[in-house]
């Protein structure tokens, strides 16, 4: 904002005279290019411009009196209008500049005041930002702990299941063994069942003219001399055939019992008890 042209010109405009100027009044040779200048304002005061080398001629001392015979009384009501003037127009430049302050203390404050706005809001928004990057960190924290936990269970899961694969391997090996002991049982038990017990226990066979039991030859020819201990061990052998045969078939004997006892086997009277050797 700046002073206007007329506040301006009433603080900077010399002092004026009203006095008339008499008529045939001559000046002397180097002042007739001088002039004054008479200016009418729109306040209805008529001021006069007087150029500074007639307000230092007699004349204008003349002219200027404020006191004596000269002076009609204008010149003071001049100079108090012409002071009203200039108290108005302090007033008027007084009241610009405090306007002047009073605009730039609203735009300031306004100013301050949006900023003070702004200050508020990204304060609020840091505040919302940092409560944001808590919950993240919390969030963050709550996913490693719970990341560390899966971890330490995994490893767990992984120590048990290596532990349940082990075992599982040896109850594997464990049920082949068992299944190749049942198979091989049963290959001899169907072995067995389709085996007679007692040509499996008992060869009977011979052996040139002799009939043998197990390889033992029963009887001797006198061009064959057999050993008597081969003779009684085929008859030892033939006793526990009988004996095993009889107890199979439940067949009780009625005057003898049959004693194996290798190759000393014998018979035994039922009646008086009497031993009847086989050799």
């Amino acid at each position: 904002m700046c002073v206007n042209a007329v506040t301006l010109s009433c603080i900077t405009a010399p002092l004026v005279s009203t006095a008339a100027v008499k008529s045939g009044e001559t000046q002397e040779e180097d002042l007739s290019t001088e002039e004054t200048f008479v200016e009418n304002r729109p306040d209805g005061v008529s001021r006069r411009l007087i150029p500074p080398a007639r307000m230092m001629s007699t004349e204008s001392a003349n002219s200027f009196t404020l006191i004596g015979e000269a002076s009609d009384g204008g010149t003071m009501e001049n100079l108090s209008r012409r002071l009203k003037t200039m108290s108005f127009c302090y007033r008027r430049c007084l009241e610009i500049l405090e306007k002047m302050n009073e605009d730039d203390k609203e735009k300031l404050e306004a100013k301050l005041k949006e900023l003070a706005e702004d200050e508020e809001r990204l304060i609020q928004e840091l505040e919302e930002v940092e409560r944001s990057r808590e919950q993240v960190a919390q969030n963050i924290e709550k996913v490693r702990q719970e990341a560390e936990r899966l971890e330490q269970e995994e490893a767990q899961y992984q120590k048990e299941y290596s532990e349940f694969k082990r075992q599982q391997l040896e109850l594997d090996d464990e049920l082949k063994s068992v299944d190749n002991q049942m198979r091989y049982a049963q290959l001899q038990l169907d072995k067995l069942k389709k085996t007679n017990v007692f040509n499996a226990t008992f060869h009977i066979w011979h052996s040139g003219q002799f009939g043998t039991i197990n390889n033992f030859r029963l009887g001797r020819l006198p061009s064959v001399p057999v050993e008597w201990n081969e003779i009684n061990a085929a008859w030892g052998q033939t006793v526990l055939l009988l004996h095993a045969l009889a107890n199979k078939m439940g067949l009780e004997f009625q005057r003898y019992r049959l004693v194996p006892f290798g190759n000393h086997s014998y018979l035994e009277s039922l009646t008086d008890k009497s031993k009847v050797t086989l050799s």
